[in-house]
């Protein structure tokens, strides 16, 4: 058994959308074998709201919210100098630009690593282990460090930075490549959730660090299958997805505009459903005054909407990564169309497991299709469940982290 620190500065908790879903079935499934200390900056009572999957008793939250910055000799002098100079104390660096979240976190984070030893150091984002790593590893010199790659992201910051043409946002790109090309420096190995991701970073490194796939997976008790046979017959369509992250808003936004007016001429009464938060409104005033859209935002429970729609659409134009959403509908038994990019990172069949369309055109007509034919429908739904079954449950994906983990604890 090992003991492991997971490190998440960013709120996960309740587990809604793509990454916080990771987040928590990663954290549950090594649970299972090992012991689990996390350090995160999410508020903690959001730790304790009922009807919520649970955490087992061996992880153990560690929550620096609200917790005072690190505190020095320096804080004689104005806040901002004094805040400036305790982190590049930290971080042994004359230049660096001060952060909160590691001055917040530094002290609780000082005190953690001296009162318990840690076998692996796990980092649950590139943020945390550019933010966090190498003053993790000075003070843990035995201890295996592992990255969780939920994207690339520089490959992602790169696309949002051409769709916006925002110059902020390929700074971002050019900062997080300059990491990511320095991973095998950083940590011992990575996790990723796709063959191609895992390439990209390996080329980044030069082959000089191991990386495992470890695919996103759903937990098929909590999402289960809807056997009903005249599900087609509802015409409703289900986007689910935070629309605060670019490639599901301009995804969103191309399948409204270009395609859901062609699905509406060849399926009278078709509607579309769209789940996930959303701080932008404006950009979706259209979709919110359509009758047939039902616009309706973060749920604490998407299950119900799922079962009352027919087809799961999964319309992206960029990303990487593996849509959990994707996974998460198949296991749900609505049948998904997606575009090639949307479905990336899933061992799939075209035509046996979901249906790819890259154009406008393509995409409403493999919706038609799937509606006007009970037989195709349900056909596909039921092998992409068995799709998900034999390759993408929690609890096998839980068994590959865990023997991997095993070896490195033996």
């Amino acid at each position: 058994m090992a003991t492991i620190l997971t490190i998440i500065p960013y709120s996960f908790y309740p587990p809604v959308n793509g990454g916080a879903l990771r987040c928590f079935y990663l954290l549950r499934e090594m649970a299972r074998y090992h012991t689990i200390y996390v350090l995160t900056t999410q508020d903690p009572e959001d730790f304790h709201h009922q009807g919520e999957p649970e955490f087992p008793d061996n992880v153990c939250i560690i929550s620096t919210y609200g917790a005072n910055k690190y505190h020095s000799i320096f804080n004689i002098l104005p806040s901002r100098i004094a805040d400036a100079l305790n982190y590049r104390y930290i971080v042994r660096s004359v230049s660096a630009t001060a952060n909160e979240t590691l001055l917040r976190s530094y002290s609780t984070l000082q005190k953690l690593l001296h009162e318990q030893s840690f076998d692996i150091i796990f980092y649950e984002s590139l943020n945390a282990l550019g933010l966090f790593g190498d003053i993790i590893r000075r003070k843990t010199p035995t201890a295996y460090h592992l990255y969780d790659a939920h994207n690339v992201d520089s490959r992602l910051w790169l696309q949002q930075a051409k769709a916006q043409k925002i110059k902020k946002l390929k700074a971002y790109a050019k900062d997080a490549l300059s990491l990511e090309e320095k991973l095998y420096k950083k940590a011992n190995a990575f996790f990723c959730c796709s063959e191609e991701d895992y390439r990209k970073l390996t080329f980044l490194n030069k082959n000089k660090i191991q990386g495992v796939v470890i695919p996103n997976g759903v937990d098929l008790a909590e999402k289960p299958l809807d056997e009903r046979n005249d599900k087609h017959l509802s015409k409703q369509l289900i986007f689910c997805g935070s629309l605060d992250y670019l490639p599901n808003m301009e995804g969103l936004l191309w399948f409204y505009e270009k395609v859901y007016p062609m699905v509406k001429g060849k399926i009278p009464g078709v509607s579309l459903t769209i789940i996930g938060s959303n701080s932008q409104p404006n950009t979706f005033q259209n979709l919110m005054n359509d009758s047939s859209v039902d616009f309706v935002g973060r749920v604490r429970r998407v299950v119900p909407y799922y079962h009352r729609s027919a087809i799961a659409i999964a319309p992206l134009l960029s990303g990487s990564g593996t849509r959990l959403k994707i996974l998460e509908a198949m296991s749900l038994g609505n049948p998904v169309v997606s575009t090639k990019v949307g479905a990336e990172g899933i061992l799939y069949n075209n035509g046996e497991h979901l249906l790819i369309a890259d154009s406008a055109e393509q995409f409403a007509e493999q919706i038609a299709s799937l509606l006007s034919d009970s037989l195709k429908f349900n056909t596909m739904r039921t092998q992409a469940y068995e799709l998900v079954k034999a390759n993408y449950n929690w609890k096998m994906i839980g068994d590959l982290v865990n023997n991997y983990i095993s070896k490195l604890a033996s």
